[in-house]
């Protein structure tokens, strides 16, 4: 079977701590138009996920201290991969949570939370690269429509 290869826009992000230990590799379209669109129901739909947690006892390695909290950390967990997944349209989003728990606290703040925040960089880099690229490539067709229009009115 043949097959068609194109680019569309999928890039490769190799995420890694602070002392350059790789956590998880991901490969998404921060460049698609809705990516911002999704971006912003994320961050709406994270805090309906973590608005259970908010009268929980959360340790800071991610787990909670009887097993109600525990289901309330686990239904989170779950949907906030799939919100996840849902944003970067990737099955291997939910990779970067693999060896620590999303809730974990870094800093005060929920690991997610700076992933998220994370995520958003890349979204905001990538759309103004794509934007810039675009109005270029847009201005070379004006000015060619533009000379065009100026020979045939000299000829």
């Amino acid at each position: 079977m043949k097959r068609i290869i194109i680019d569309d826009g999928t890039r490769e992000y190799r995420v890694e701590n602070k002392f350059g230990k790789v956590i998880c590799t991901l490969h998404f379209r921060p460049g698609d138009i809705s990516i911002a669109e999704r971006y912003r129901e994320m961050r709406d739909l994270f805090a309906e996920i973590v608005k259970p947690l908010a009268d929980l006892d959360i340790k800071a390695d991610g787990t909670a201290i009887d097993d109600a909290a525990m289901d309330a950390l686990h239904n989170a967990d779950l949907a906030l991969r799939k919100a996840l997944g849902r944003l970067l349209d990737s099955d291997d989003a939910a990779d970067i949570f693999t060896e620590r728990n999303p809730f974990s606290s870094v800093g005060g703040r929920f690991f997610c939370e700076i992933v998220l925040d994370a995520l958003g960089e890349i979204v905001g880099e990538v759309m103004a690269e794509e934007t810039e690229a675009s109005a270029k490539r847009t201005a070379k067709y004006i000015e060619e429509d533009g000379d065009a229009g100026q020979s045939a009115a000299d000829a």
